[in-house]
């Protein structure tokens, strides 16, 4: 196949035992080999090879909580999963209530991010992620701009690149994280 990957997880330590490492960053449907091995001052040994398929987005479930936005969806879908998203993060934004977050998938949004009191919006995501901890470090979503006025609860804008648009404007209870103006 064309579109697999490689993948190189270094365990630290020595001795006898088990060794874990956590693998991350690994693309939706794509195929991948791994293997075990030791190596001392005379030689290395190599355990025999494994592969496993990285599951697709459609695969991935999100928390129930969670509204889903993506350049290929739809203002009309719920937003309760990468495979039913909403098309625009404002879509999202009206649409959500208390204790729920929305998730936007990498992409340039021509739109500025406007969120209710207590919404946290996050960006940056591929599509496979189960957490917020699971984006990749440094990815953003591109966006218009920033919009908050909220008054009574915080509320976070996390994961966005402001380009060419209408700026960032932050009011009172409103938290910028891991964005770029």
């Amino acid at each position: 196949r064309s579109d697999y990957g490689a993948i190189r997880v270094r365990a630290a330590g020595g001795g006898a035992g088990d060794f874990y490492g956590v693998v991350s960053g690994l693309s939706a449907s794509t195929l991948y080999y791994a293997c075990a091995y030791a190596t001392t001052s005379s030689e290395t040994a190599y355990s025999d090879a494994i592969s496993f398929m990285t599951l697709s987005q459609g695969d991935v479930s999100v928390p129930s909580n969670v509204i889903c936005v993506s350049l290929s969806g739809d203002d009309n879908n719920d937003g309760s999963a990468w495979t039913s998203s909403k098309r625009t993060i404002g879509a999202a934004i009206k649409s959500a209530g208390s204790g729920q977050e929305i998730w936007v998938a990498l992409g340039s949004y021509s739109e500025t991010i406007a969120p209710g009191d207590g919404i946290p919006v996050y960006g940056g995501f591929n599509g496979t992620e189960k957490t917020v901890n699971d984006r990749q470090p440094g990815s953003r979503t591109s966006v218009r701009g920033i919009s908050c006025d909220v008054y009574t609860r915080e509320t976070v804008v996390d994961g966005f690149k402001v380009s060419g648009g209408s700026g960032v404007k932050l009011q009172d209870y409103a938290i910028l994280r891991n964005c770029e103006i």
